[in-house]
């Protein structure tokens, strides 16, 4: 599971301020492990902490849990990555994650398939 991951006490991160945190497991349709998409999410993690981070000024008291679902192809990119479920009500982060999990790359998916993931996360300004 993700349990600790982002909660602004990943190594090295001495950083105060808003506060990312994984909402449990990921929900995987394909095959690819789960271990192997914790991995990339966790190494890019600060890129959707910006996402919401640069909103903050605009909407000091924004928290919530937003799912992102996306597709990795058969060669480990992301074909395809939508907001499936928001409370933060705010597009222009959703739209900034959106954007973010297409520059991801994944390992190719077993087989070559394609692996649906619904990734869920908890933002906090503290």
């Amino acid at each position: 599971g993700l349990a600790g991951i982002g909660d602004g006490n990943l190594p090295g991160n001495k950083s105060e301020g808003p506060q990312i945190r994984t909402a449990g497991d990921p929900i995987l349709v394909g095959a690819l492990p789960a271990s192997a998409i914790d991995e990339v999410v966790r190494k890019h993690l600060a890129q959707f902490r910006y996402c919401y981070q640069r909103r903050l000024a605009q909407r000091p008291d924004m928290s919530g849990k937003v799912s992102i679902t996306f597709t990795i192809a058969g060669d480990g990119s992301v074909s395809a990555a939508s907001v499936s479920r928001s409370a933060l009500s705010d597009p222009e982060v959703e739209s900034c994650m959106v954007g973010r999990f297409l520059r991801l790359k994944f390992p190719a998916p077993n087989g070559g398939g394609i692996v649906r993931v619904t990734y869920p996360f908890i933002f906090s300004p503290c």
